[in-house]
């Protein structure tokens, strides 16, 4: 499903956010740069960062927006009605003076909640001296069985030769956790819910 979501939405979005280049104004902060080149009905979903952690020669500007879809399905004796939100993310990389490139790093879904961006950090993740682009995730679980907090980290690689960001999918899900009461009585109790866990079980991992 995320895989699906992700394709249908970078099809939607990728056409003009890949590779443009863009000028930052005098005196123009990160965030009012950020807040001024957002997509179309998104709001800005976490603190702008603007680093030389993904790249030592040069500033990147990471952000995420956040987008609600609606959508409306017929179905055989109903019309349903659902939203959810989404999160697109975005490096914009300076190439030169005040000229900057915008890069599409991935689209964050759902799952089973919409997606709460509660910390946006670097780690190393990986075999080379690089650090990751890592966004911690907190989805809201109301189900019939069960309730609770779903924490979810997405972990990207990103390459300075082909300005592209990677998303190492079995390196994440190993981080995956819920912090949920089970409508039977059991509890399940999250282990990665701050960028300090994650940075803890990385090095014990052997990435430093």
């Amino acid at each position: 499903m995320r895989h699906f979501l992700i394709l249908t939405t970078t099809f939607c979005f990728f056409s003009f956010s890949f590779g443009q280049s863009l000028v930052r104004q005098e005196n123009e902060t990160a965030q009012m740069f950020a807040d001024r080149l957002k997509p179309d009905s998104t709001e800005i979903a976490h603190i702008i960062i603007e680093t030389k952690q993904l790249d030592t020669t040069k500033n990147i500007i990471v952000v995420f927006y956040k987008k609600t879809i609606y959508e409306v399905r017929q179905m055989p004796t109903y019309v349903d009605h659902s939203q959810y939100d989404i999160m697109l993310g975005y490096a914009f990389i300076l190439t030169e003076n005040k000229s900057y490139e915008k890069v599409f790093i991935d689209t964050i879904p759902p799952d089973g909640g919409d997606p709460e961006i509660i910390s946006i950090f670097f780690a190393n993740a990986d075999k080379d001296m690089g650090k990751e682009l890592i966004v911690l995730c907190k989805y809201e679980q109301v189900h019939y069985d069960y309730e609770g907090e779903f924490y979810e980290p997405y972990i990207f690689n990103y390459s300075m030769n082909t300005k592209r960001f990677t998303y190492l999918s079995k390196l994440s899900e190993t981080f995956w956790g819920c912090e949920c009461g089970f409508r039977n009585g059991k509890t399940e109790i999250a282990r990665y819910k701050t960028a300090n866990d994650i940075k803890i079980k990385l090095k014990k991992l052997g990435f430093n």
